[in-house]
């Protein structure tokens, strides 16, 4: 296995952290994206259409969940793998990937529920 530097591990668990962040803003997009369709056609959004809108962005969340998931574990591999101490991660990481998870599960909660509301408010 090749060696890295210290700073070199570092960058790469800033790349890491990037790709997350932008998965997370991928799925947030998403959200409102499909909040704001089933909204302005609430008065043409028959159940089978409802269904399928919630079908593909289920999966497409799904297929984001798996990315970040993807995401920390190749995190947790590079700091075993070179032993990165906790001294390298702020106190408050903790508390922002809580926030950030529970935001994505009353998001996409929120979302499909959204959809099925304003369609029986037509």
């Amino acid at each position: 296995m090749n060696e890295f530097t210290n700073f070199e591990v570092l960058e790469l668990l800033a790349i890491y952290e990037s790709s997350a962040d932008v998965q997370f803003q991928l799925w947030l997009t998403m959200t409102f994206a499909a909040i704001t369709a089933s909204f302005l056609a609430r008065d043409r959004l028959t159940k089978t259409f409802a269904h399928f809108m919630t079908s593909i962005y289920l999966l497409a969340t799904t297929a984001i969940a798996g990315r970040w998931m993807m995401t920390i574990y190749r995190v947790n591999l590079l700091v075993e793998a070179y032993e990165v101490t906790e001294q390298t991660f702020p106190p408050w990481g903790v508390f922002l990937a809580l926030s950030t998870f529970l935001m994505f599960a009353l998001g996409t909660g929120g979302c499909v529920f959204c959809i099925y509301y304003f369609r029986s408010k037509s």
